[in-house]
C-alpha cells in the first residue's frame, strides 16, 4: 500500500482490436449484438435507420448516438451502414426517393 509520499504503481491497460474483414451475422430475432457499448446501440439499430433514410455516419451519431462517446465504434458502425445500402434493391431505392 502507497504511503502519501510513495507514488501509486501505474497500471496497464490493454486494449485489444480486433481487424479482419467484416462478417454479417444473421438475426437471430431476439438477440442483438451491441455496436456502440457507450450508448447501447445495436447492429439492428444502425440498420434500421439505414433503412429509414440516414446515409451517412454523423446522422447516424445524431440519430442514435452512436459514436458519440469514445468512437471505438465508428469503424463498425460505419461498415454496417454501408452494408444495409449495398443490400436494398435498386426498386427499394427508387420507391424511397
Amino acid at each position: 500500500m502507497p504511503t502519501r509520499t510513495q507514488a501509486a504503481p501505474a497500471r496497464k491497460l490493454t486494449i485489444i482490436l480486433i481487424r479482419g474483414p467484416m462478417r454479417t451475422i444473421p438475426s437471430t430475432g431476439s438477440l442483438a449484438m451491441y455496436v456502440c457499448l457507450c450508448n447501447g446501440v445495436t447492429e439492428r439499430d444502425i440498420r434500421q435507420t439505414a433503412a429509414a433514410g440516414c446515409r451517412s455516419v454523423a446522422e447516424l451519431t445524431m440519430r442514435t448516438g452512436c459514436g458519440a462517446g469514445c468512437g471505438a465504434c465508428l469503424p463498425v458502425a460505419s461498415q454496417l451502414l454501408d452494408d444495409a445500402h449495398v443490400e436494398r434493391s435498386p426498386a427499394d431505392i427508387a420507391h424511397a426517393a
